[in-house]
């Protein structure tokens, strides 16, 4: 399983969204924040490792979220059980963003 934090819709801020946010990368028309836990780690594990490099840039997030960028955790390859306790959801509560499980 892989968990990433995408932020989309940014239009020509991707540079400055990689300057300003902790392990973001450029993607296509995008910007992404990969989990660097294993595979074997559970969800919740991932959602918690990415609120970590994330919270300091809370308020930055919610400002491009205002002008237009759209906040989305995706979670591709479960196939187990899936539990999400209060601390890995306090990212996607505190943050306005949607969380997609793909197989």
């Amino acid at each position: 399983m892989k968990a990433v934090f995408e932020i989309s819709n940014i239009g020509n801020r991707q540079e400055s969204v990689v300057r300003q946010v902790p392990f973001a990368e450029a993607e296509k028309d995008f910007v992404v924040i990969r989990s660097a836990l294993t595979a074997d780690a559970s969800i919740n594990e991932h959602l918690m490792w990415l609120w970590g490099r994330l919270k300091h840039e809370r308020k930055y997030l919610k400002g491009i979220q205002q002008d237009g960028a759209v906040l989305t955790c995706k979670i591709r390859g479960a196939n187990a059980n899936i539990e999400i306790f209060p601390n890995g959801a306090e990212m996607l509560h505190l943050l306005n963003a949607k969380l997609v499980i793909e197989k």
